[in-house]
């Protein structure tokens, strides 16, 4: 069986030689070049259990919490526990709410000042220009 990662490890097969991909090129375009015009290599079969495993052990976990709260929930101190772990994680929303919120207003002020500095800077820079177009015109300009 051909394998691409170790073809490329070795110095890339033939095909890689007729399309002018060298090995430097394919390393940079990550384990496998795909030019387009060939079929991509498929995905090998220790790969493909390893996601699997892994997204089962992941379903596994999700279902098992559901469980363990339900079964906590049943039990009048389970029920107390969750409460309690209900109010400190709104606390802690409501606390991160508040300093989003305190920060956006620091940040929105920040910006409000920079916008009247740089307006202030444009006029500045307008009447500048205006009194050198004035100087300019009177330098020009025959007297009299």
């Amino acid at each position: 069986m051909f394998e691409p990662r170790a073809a490329a490890r070795a110095g890339g097969d033939l095909g890689d030689r007729v399309r002018g991909i060298r090995p430097a090129d394919a390393r940079s375009a990550g384990a496998l070049a795909y030019d387009g015009g060939m079929p991509r290599p498929r995905r090998r079969i220790e790969e493909e259990v390893v996601i699997v495993r892994s997204l089962v052990w992941f379903a596994l976990g999700i279902v098992g919490g559901f469980v363990a709260a339900h079964l906590v929930n049943k039990d009048p101190r389970g029920q107390e526990v969750l409460a309690q772990l209900d109010s400190r994680i709104g606390e802690f929303t409501d606390r991160m709410s508040d300093a989003y919120h305190a920060q956006e207003t620091r940040l929105s002020e920040i910006i409000d000042d920079a916008k009247s500095v740089a307006s202030s800077a444009v006029e500045k820079s307008a009447d500048a220009v205006d009194d050198a177009a004035r100087a300019a015109e009177k330098a020009v300009s025959p007297s009299d």
